[in-house]
């Protein structure tokens, strides 16, 4: 979520941006987006991260590079956020093993409208 819960991304061009921000940080650090939906206030992503990375230390990754990588692309957010600090401290993260928060929104996700441009539904 942005800080203060400002609906930032409500243009459809900073809703690309913060996308391809999102994308760019997990392509980096070998975090392999499954989906991703961007809303006007908040990010849902369900995301496979390496057994080397800790939930917290991937939330990090992302949230930091993303960051990073938005305020370069776009310095008229500085405006908004002039700390520089984009994104909220909190964050929801689950296993999809053994979440049937997972399990319940896994289907919804993963209609074609909330992948990845380009990514293909795996099937098993």
């Amino acid at each position: 979520t942005p800080k203060y819960r400002y609906k930032m991304m409500r243009k459809e061009k900073l809703k690309i941006i913060c996308r391809v921000a999102i994308q760019e940080a997990c392509k980096r650090h070998n975090i392999e987006i499954e989906i991703i939906k961007v809303m006007d206030e908040h990010v849902h992503m369900i995301a496979d991260v390496p057994r080397t990375i800790s939930d917290a230390k991937a939330l990090q990754i992302i949230k930091g590079l993303s960051s990073y990588i938005l305020f370069r692309l776009c310095p008229a957010l500085r405006k908004r956020y002039p700390d520089g600090h984009f994104w909220t401290e909190g964050y929801f993260c689950d296993g999809v093993g053994n979440s049937n928060f997972a399990r319940n929104n896994f289907k919804l996700l993963r209609t074609p409208r909330f992948l990845p441009a380009g990514k293909k539904l795996r099937t098993k």
